[in-house]
């Protein structure tokens, strides 16, 4: 089953990149940032493979132990490319700038446009790579424990997961307000009205663009879905909590269901 989830992501996956790529029509901000999320896919997919693998053979131990460690086993290059990371603050700009081009379509400043997008998406990467280095850099192979191990204070290994905790929560909250608004908005016929007087070329494109949000939402809840409370659990586990922590992520992990991870990481 792992396998047949692995390959089908794989293909659907560089599918859709393709088929952006090869379509002129298809070149638009939003296909450009969803691609960004499918490449995130791809590397995650790949990554999970040998990590697989690893599960059904004794650890190498030494210098190949601790890469393996860093690279592989512990699944730190899944933390680059999801979470909150590349493919949660993907879907954040997309649902930011979906917000701002139906509801302040005159500010055009508001706006990401198509010539930045390579500049946004660098960004994400950049920042995505840099805060789980650390990650790379403290994860060993200790022999004593034969396991990989994390090799920092407990109060360092604190901040980090509640700054990770932090940029979850406040994409999620960016996420809601942008896509609340939206609906809201399409619900009061203040935006994408249904009805155009005849205006048949005008009708066309805004059920297009009721068509684009309905699935931009359901993308950003199937994501919430599957990696919130993973997270949670996975920040509560590494961490000695407060009694605040304790209480948010108990409340989040009441309203959601926590799904099986495709990785088994420990990001």
């Amino acid at each position: 089953m792992h396998g047949v989830v692995v390959f089908v992501g794989i293909l659907g996956n560089l599918l859709f990149i393709a088929v952006i790529k090869r379509t002129r029509l298809m070149h638009t901000t939003t296909n450009f940032l969803l691609s960004n999320i499918a490449v995130a896919d791809v590397i995650t997919l790949i990554f999970c493979i040998p990590g697989l693998i690893l599960q059904f053979i004794d650890h190498p131990r030494g210098v190949l132990g601790s890469l393996l460690c860093k690279f592989v086993t512990m699944h730190h290059v899944s933390g680059i490319t999801l979470h909150v990371l590349v493919s949660g603050l993907t879907l954040t700009v997309i649902s930011f700038d979906r917000h701002n081009a139906l509801l302040r379509p005159m500010e055009e400043n508001m706006r990401l446009q198509k010539k930045h997008v390579p500049v946004a998406v660098t960004l994400i990467w950049v920042f995505s790579v840099g805060f789980v280095i650390p990650l790379f850099v403290a994860q060993n192979y200790v022999e004593e424990v034969n396991n990989c191990h994390m090799d920092w204070k407990a109060s360092v290994s604190k901040a980090y997961w509640g700054v990770l905790a932090v940029l979850v929560i406040l994409s999620l909250l960016v996420m809601v307000v942008c896509y609340f608004r939206i609906v809201k908005g399409i619900l009061s016929e203040d935006i994408l009205p249904s009805n155009n007087q005849g205006n048949k070329i005008e009708e066309d494109n805004n059920r297009s663009k009721r068509k684009l949000v309905r699935f931009l939402i359901t993308v950003t809840i199937m994501f919430i879905l599957c990696y919130l409370p993973f997270t949670a659990v996975s920040v509560m586990s590494l961490n000695s909590h407060t009694a605040l922590q304790s209480f948010v992520f108990s409340s989040l992990l009441q309203l959601l269901v926590k799904p099986d991870c495709v990785c088994n990481s420990k990001f």
